[in-house]
């Protein structure tokens, strides 16, 4: 990585308003303008406008009316400040106003300093530290062009020289910030050189206790600890007065240093600080202490310690959304889907928020992997009464259904929901939304139909989706692998599969069923490619391997089908497969 890859040079933009301030001083005692002065003052007033572009925000704007003011009248200060509105991203744009700003004023530390960086950050060093070294040898009084030709040698490894110009600008920088550049450089190099004991104890001796900065404070606390300090680093805060004053960042960095070092005790009582700072509101304090976890080399260990303290104190937050949903988040992050504790909290909220649609399914999708059926159904029909207009409550309570065996109850349900939503409107009239619904819901039927072998009717629910949503990929893919299983219309299952995997291009189940249809029409060459893709978005799914052996003995090549069914069977072993890898052996055996 480059050492200037995340520095910005920004152009002052008090200087750019003085100039523009100074540029529109109105002319005295000339009533008769030369040419060049009347280019000069068209150049003012396109300045002034430039300026005004950029103060609202408008960078390409400014950069257009700016290239006509030079245009009209070439000067270093405009050729400079085109230069820095340019994004970072268009280096050789900046380069050449930087370089023409230059050429008409090679003192122009604006230009010059950028245009070094640029030339670190395409490997041309030596034009850095020639430029750099020319302007020094002109301004030997120069601190900024010290420092960065300090920092072009870092970056090339030229230790040698980066380093004492370091400790001049240490020894003598007439500017602060200068000087803590300078030292923060000198311990970058120290540490990429394994110096990492000095370093420790060169900032353990420069840190001031009685600063009343807790930036600094926090700074040096840090770079102790990315150097693995953290007792070093402990001490410090513990020793600064600022620690007592409920800075957060001190707070939150002092728990990190208590929790790298298993001081768990300790380290939970800071996070009890956190959660309590007056100045900061619930979400805030909560995303610090989600801060302190992440940093927290064992987290993992401590996530029960961490849980309890949330859970206390999103109880006592209860109406805090932001805070409940993050708590949730977290909970799905480090405990197992079905903890009693994710199930605790959506019911939590489910009372706190029951107009939300994702809290209903979340309980619903909890107690459907727990086989929780009655409870499920309580949810569904709790979900209906608060939100009667919605379909899903509607879709989950016929999906409950169809779990445990019921086709025709699920059926009913659906067609309720439908004579409910008055489907026998005009397409015309029902909006986007409405049509979505109304064809997920008869897709719905469509495939309880099919499940139940009623194939006619199953197409013919089909067909009555398309016509209010012909872009649902679901209802794409179903009926078209329904086609396909029953060997009808293979040409329209083709478009069908084809347009589904239009719009879900990494969907593995739309590839597989547009493998399948190609391979029934005889495209065995796209066929293999449609299930190659799949199985490159999931290699470990069996019945990837088994269609694309399909597909393979489709082709009569044995040998390849054979190792896919195999892996299929390491994967995933069937009794069912297994004999059909034994067929395929036998058969093979038979051919030699």
């Amino acid at each position: 990585m480059k050492c200037f890859s995340k520095q910005r040079i920004l152009v002052p933009i008090c200087c750019f308003i003085l100039a523009a301030f100074y540029l529109s001083s109105p002319l005295e005692g000339q009533q008769i303008l030369s040419v060049k002065e009347a280019q000069q003052q068209q150049a003012d007033a396109l300045f002034n406008a430039a300026v005004t572009t950029f103060v609202n925000a408008k960078s390409n704007e400014a950069i257009r009316l700016l290239q006509v003011a030079y245009g009209l009248q070439p000067s270093a200060m405009i050729a400079q400040t085109i230069g820095s509105l340019f994004p970072a991203t268009e280096l050789s744009a900046k380069r050449y106003w930087y370089e023409k700003a230059i050429s008409l004023d090679p003192d122009n530390e604006d230009a010059l300093f950028p245009l070094s960086i640029l030339n670190c950050q395409e490997d041309r060093y030596e034009e850095a530290v020639a430029l750099l070294s020319a302007y020094r040898q002109r301004h030997p009084e120069s601190e900024e062009a010290s420092y960065y030709l300090a920092l072009i040698y870092s970056d090339k490894g030229e230790y040698d020289k980066a380093i004492p110009l370091l400790n001049e600008l240490i020894k003598s920088a007439k500017k602060q910030s200068i000087e803590e550049a300078a030292q923060k450089q000198l311990l970058a190099i120290q540490m990429t050189n394994g110096a990492t004991e000095d370093v420790v104890n060169h900032l353990v001796a420069q840190a001031d206790l009685t600063s009343k900065d807790p930036n600094k404070l926090f700074e040096s606390a840090s770079q102790l600890g990315s150097l693995g300090a953290y007792r070093q680093a402990l001490d410090l805060l513990s020793k600064s007065p600022l620690i007592k004053e409920n800075y957060p960042n001190l707070i939150a960095l002092k728990a990190v240093m208590h929790m790298t070092l298993g001081e768990s005790e300790a380290g939970m009582k800071e996070c009890k600080r956190v959660l309590s700072l007056p100045q900061l509101t619930p979400e805030e304090r909560f995303s610090l202490l989600q801060t302190v976890l992440q940093l927290d080399p064992n987290k993992e260990k401590n996530s029960l310690l961490y849980i309890a303290l949330l859970e206390q104190f999103v109880q006592e937050n209860p109406q805090e959304e932001g805070l409940q949903n993050a708590y949730l988040a977290y909970l799905y992050k480090y405990l197992d889907g079905s903890d009693k504790k994710i199930e605790e909290q959506l019911v939590r909220m489910s009372h706190l928020f029951p107009k939300r649609e994702d809290i209903a399914m979340s309980l619903l999708a909890t107690a459907i992997s727990q086989m929780k059926y009655e409870q499920a159904d309580s949810i569904a029909q709790s979900w209906i009464k608060k939100a009667p207009k919605s379909y899903k409550p509607y879709m989950y309570a016929a999906l409950l259904q169809m779990l445990q065996g019921h086709s025709q109850e699920a059926i009913t349900i659906v067609q309720q929901r439908l004579v409910a939503l008055s489907t026998n409107l005009d397409v015309a009239s029902i909006d986007a939304s409405e049509k979505e619904e109304i064809a997920s819901l008869y897709l719905f039927l469509g495939d309880a139909y099919y499940a139940e072998k009623a194939v006619d009717k199953a197409f013919e629910m089909y067909e009555k989706a398309l016509s209010y949503d012909d872009k649902l990929p679901s209802l794409l893919n179903n009926y078209a692998y329904g086609l396909a299983q029953e060997g009808k219309n293979l040409q329209k299952a083709e478009d069908l599969a084809a347009r589904a995997v239009s719009l879900l291009p990494e969907s593995v189940n739309c590839m597989d069923t547009y493998a399948y249809v190609l391979m029934l029409r005889k495209n065995y060459t796209l066929a293999e490619v449609y299930i190659r893709r799949a199985l490159e978005v999931e290699p470990q799914k069996a019945s990837l391997h088994d269609r694309f052996a399909e597909i393979l003995q489709a082709q009569e090549k044995y040998h390849e089908a054979l190792e896919q069914l195999e892996r299929a069977e390491e994967i995933e072993p069937t009794v069912e497969r297994s004999q059909m890898i034994q067929a395929l052996k036998d058969k093979i055996r038979q051919m030699r």
